[in-house]
């Protein structure tokens, strides 16, 4: 997708929480209406279930946050950088092909779903809380080790990108798993 086509921070910082806003409601009807069974169910014998894909979720994006959060950013606004790493990550998550999780990212067997789905839903929230504090920042211009790649160096816009796209990209596994369970 890229973020860096004439787009503030700003701008940035809006569509993002619009995108995550966005998501998160719907992943949480979804959730809200699927009884543990359903939450469990995998398509298939190689797919995770929906409660699987939420704990990768958790997994993926609370070290973003947790180091985004350490980071001053200045205030102000300004165009919007990505690192040439950042873009090539965000766009593996923008397309529909199959992105192989890293290991320490992989959901537990056998999650406990309720412990899940709070620890989900606390994650989300804290991330909500971090999009708040960071208006009227310059995203751009904080820089962090990816938590995840340690080598890898990115932007702030970087890791709000990556979380907006990643989220984007597992939201049609979840609706797929429940909608087809819930009808």
């Amino acid at each position: 997708m890229g973020w860096n086509g004439g787009m503030n921070d700003s701008d940035l910082l809006v569509r993002v929480r619009q995108d995550s806003d966005k998501a998160i409601q719907r992943i949480r009807g979804l959730v809200d209406r699927a009884s543990e069974e359903d939450l469990k169910r995998a398509m298939g014998a190689d797919s995770w279930s929906a409660i699987q894909i939420l704990e990768h979720l958790t997994l993926s994006h609370d070290p973003y946050r947790v180091a985004m959060s350490a980071l001053a950013f200045p205030d102000g606004d300004g165009p919007v950088r990505q690192t040439f790493m950042g873009k090539q990550i965000e766009k593996a998550l923008s397309g529909r092909r199959n992105v192989p999780a890293p290991g320490k990212l992989y959901p537990s067997a056998h999650p406990d779903c309720s412990a899940v789905v709070a620890n989900w839903e606390t994650c989300h929230n804290r991330f909500q809380e971090m999009l708040a504090k960071l208006e009227g920042k310059r995203i751009s211009e904080g820089r962090f080790r990816n938590p995840v790649i340690n080598l890898i160096r990115l932007t702030g816009a970087d890791g709000l990108a990556i979380y907006s796209s990643h989220l984007r990209y597992h939201l049609p596994q979840i609706e797929a798993r429940l909608d087809m369970n819930t009808g």
